[in-house]
């Protein structure tokens, strides 16, 4: 059976809720057994390689059919029965080990992150997949490594593993438990426990590792050190498996952040790398139990409904229980400032051409940033045949007014990035941000050298003036820092506005734009970069609830695309009526 196209369908017709994140990776992966993927590359022998995936349900049963046939329960009340995988299992499973490339046979996916609540049955397919790993993964001298940063946590699944061998025939006729490790010896493979700094683990020869609870993991070196382990290896599997914790700038944020920017479309797609968050998409769905299942997808069946249930009345009561329960078992983050704007809100796959706006007026705003950092610059242009009528509403008792209707325009948002060229490759390098593949789509543009001087700037409005006749009418920006710039656009006419970069200025345009985006009323043209800044902008307030855009608390992420978006906004709303009226003559 096809578990993927199972699952798939349970979550289309609503049998089972999802997150946006788990119900995006299912998309992709049945638009991958539709539409079977092909990729070319040179190696570095300079000989052209073809890699053609295929779906092997053979191969995806395998480490299925391994567990529900050789491995039991150790554990209250299913304690000496068979292990049933649930479907939303056997769907990630089959995802893992069933892609295949058809000319080697070799697996596609090397690495599975399953962000899941605590109490979800991790420990047990943990310890089964690394038995599989093991013993039946074709792999000879197969080395299995259950991972953590404390040896009590490594040897959950590894302890697991020892009771399943325990209690099965066939196991202990073939498999060897030692004093440290267990054996199979007519492979020559071992499984066992590791806990240690990330220093002491060279020379590993990993094929599957069992990374758990990485929110615990401070640092990324023992990941790294992990990942490079598996470079003999044909068909490695690095299988994560964690709740979310309370330690920020941890490897498992770097790689939640990663997974949702491939997932929600801001990075490109990762074709080695399967990603399934399960979590609640909106903070205030802990309180309504339909959506529990969203963070803990065996609800009812590995976990107790009544357990969960009871936990979520004791937070109601008990303020500082709250932050554990959201964190371990719903995957909320609690200890750092949330995003702005949800996915859901943000998403846009809506195009445009920029030759629709050739010989228009239209309204900028720049971020200028740092000479070594990322410079936005935004052009906003509301075309007078594209807009929908909407009721209008007494603005001053906030009711809709019967059978009136006005004008509501549609917004439409071109940005142009700009970095210096070091600053990119060190970005790419280190940090994982898609530059390169940003800069060969246009979106940004590299600047050679490690700074970005504000006549380059200067020089795209003017190209966008002299090859498309775009004329701004008006142009926002943040004083800081443009001494020499200002005069510079001014030689060329260009009219500058100062955009004060604080609450009370940049509030209400703030949640202007907000407000368009969460009405589908604001075309970003798909900009992955623009995407990437929203979902890095969380908001501070003031005493009077005036918002301004401030970055969360990571040293890689920017948030220039959305300032510059927001400082053209204040600038709109200054000059509303007026552009309206010259784009209406």
């Amino acid at each position: 059976m096809n578990y993927i196209r199972e699952y798939w369908n349970e979550i289309k017709s609503n049998k089972t809720l999802v997150s946006i994140e788990v119900n995006q990776q299912m998309e992709f992966l049945i638009d991958d057994l539709n539409n079977p993927k092909t990729f070319e590359y040179e190696n570095e022998l300079g000989e052209l390689i073809i890699e053609e995936y295929i779906f092997d349900e053979e191969r995806a049963n395998m480490p299925i059919d391994f567990i529900e046939t050789f491995c039991k329960h150790s554990k209250a009340p299913w304690t000496g029965k068979p292990i049933i995988l649930e479907i939303w299992q056997k769907a990630r499973i089959q995802a893992a080990y069933g892609f295949i490339d058809k000319n080697t046979g070799f697996r596609q996916y090397t690495e599975v992150l399953t962000v899941v609540a605590r109490k979800n049955g991790k420990t047990t397919e943990g310890a089964g997949i690394g038995l599989n790993g093991m013993v039946a993964d074709d792999e000879g001298g197969a080395e299995v490594y259950s991972v953590a940063t404390k040896k009590d946590i490594a040897r959950k699944s590894f302890g697991e593993a020892c009771n399943m061998v325990s209690q099965s025939e066939d196991l202990r006729e073939i498999i060897n438990k030692r004093k440290s490790d267990l054996y199979h010896n007519s492979s020559f493979s071992e499984f066992k426990p590791l806990a240690s700094d990330a220093d002491t683990l060279d020379g590993l020869n990993g094929s599957t590792i069992l990374a758990d609870e990485i929110h615990a993991w401070k640092t990324r070196d023992l990941y790294d050190v992990l990942i490079q382990s598996f470079g003999a290896r044909n068909q490695p599997m690095m299988w994560i498996m964690s709740t979310l914790g309370f330690t920020r700038e941890s490897i498992a944020d770097e790689m939640l952040d990663y997974a949702q920017n491939v997932l929600n479309g801001t990075y490109p797609r990762d074709f080695k790398k399967l990603f399934f968050i399960y979590k609640l998409d909106e903070r205030d769905e802990w309180t309504n139990p339909k959506m529990w299942i969203k963070a803990n997808p065996g609800l009812g069946t590995i976990k107790k409904f009544k357990y969960l249930y009871d936990i979520v009345e004791s937070a109601k009561l008990k303020p500082n229980l709250l932050p554990t329960v959201l964190t371990k078992d719903f995957n909320i983050i609690e200890t750092v400032a949330g995003s702005w704007l949800s996915f859901e809100i943000i998403i846009n796959k809506t195009t445009f051409d920029i030759e629709m706006f050739r010989n228009f007026y239209c309204v900028s705003g720049v971020d200028l940033s740092a000479v070594g950092d990322l410079t936005c610059a935004s052009f906003l242009f509301i075309h007078p045949d594209k807009f929908k009528m909407k009721p209008k509403v007494d603005m001053d008792t906030g009711d809709i007014i019967e059978g009136e209707f006005e004008k509501v325009y549609y917004k439409f948002l071109h940005q142009q990035y700009f970095i210096p060229e070091e600053i990119m490759n060190k970005k790419v390098k280190e940090d994982q941000v898609p530059y390169d593949t940003w800069k060969k789509q246009g979106w940004v543009i590299a600047i050679p050298g490690s700074r970005v001087d504000s006549k380059h700037v200067t020089q795209w409005f003017v190209k966008m003036y002299t090859k498309y006749n775009i004329r701004p009418l008006w142009n926002g920006y943040d004083p800081w820092g443009t001494n020499s710039w200002v005069p510079e656009m001014e030689e060329y006419g260009f009219e500058m506005e100062i955009v004060v970069q604080g609450a009370k200025t940049m509030s209400k345009p703030a949640k202007d734009m907000a407000a368009d985006l969460s009405d589908n009323m604001l075309n970003y043209n798909n900009n992955p970069i623009f995407k990437w800044c929203l979902t890095n902008t969380s908001m501070k307030s003031d005493e009077n609830n005036n918002i301004r855009p401030i970055k969360k608390n990571k040293q890689k992420l920017r948030i220039d695309g959305t300032v510059s978006a927001i400082n053209v906004y204040v600038t709109l709303d200054r000059h509303y009526q007026d552009y309206i009226n010259m784009i209406e003559q």
